[in-house]
């Protein structure tokens, strides 16, 4: 099986375009968390990994029915900011699974604001 750990703009709340034309490929396995710190980058949240047990960043996991034509349309959107790589996700019931995610590859601008929740979507509610 293949999964895919999202985050930030392609959380199921923000009903993103880029996700129409392959939503059929692509079953929702619940919410997840990873190890790794996520910054607000103004349009949309950057995520880069670390070790360090407190910082976690929480998303959604889907199972992807068609890698090909899934990582076809996202690698276009992610753009080359962003690779994509297997990394450790736990699902909220304590199972662990190989998910990809899109880790923004440049280091953050010192400026950038640090999301500490490591949750896009509570903190642009709470941004208002």
């Amino acid at each position: 099986m293949t999964y895919l750990f999202v985050y930030g703009t392609l959380l199921s709340h923000f009903n993103n375009e880029v996700l129409k034309p392959i939503a059929a490929l692509m079953q929702y396995e619940g919410q997840g968390k990873l190890k790794g710190r996520i910054f607000d980058l103004g349009a949309y949240p950057a995520l880069t990994m670390s070790e360090t047990e407190s910082a976690v960043v929480h998303g959604e996991v889907y199972k992807l029915a068609s890698n090909k034509e899934v990582f076809a349309a996202l690698d276009e959107y992610e753009g080359e900011e962003y690779r994509r790589e297997l990394h450790s996700v736990q699902l909220d019931g304590g199972k662990i699974i190989r998910c990809w995610v899109y880790i923004y590859q440049p280091e953050p601008d010192k400026n950038v604001i640090q999301i500490i929740s490591g949750d896009y979507l509570a903190y642009i509610r709470n941004r208002g």
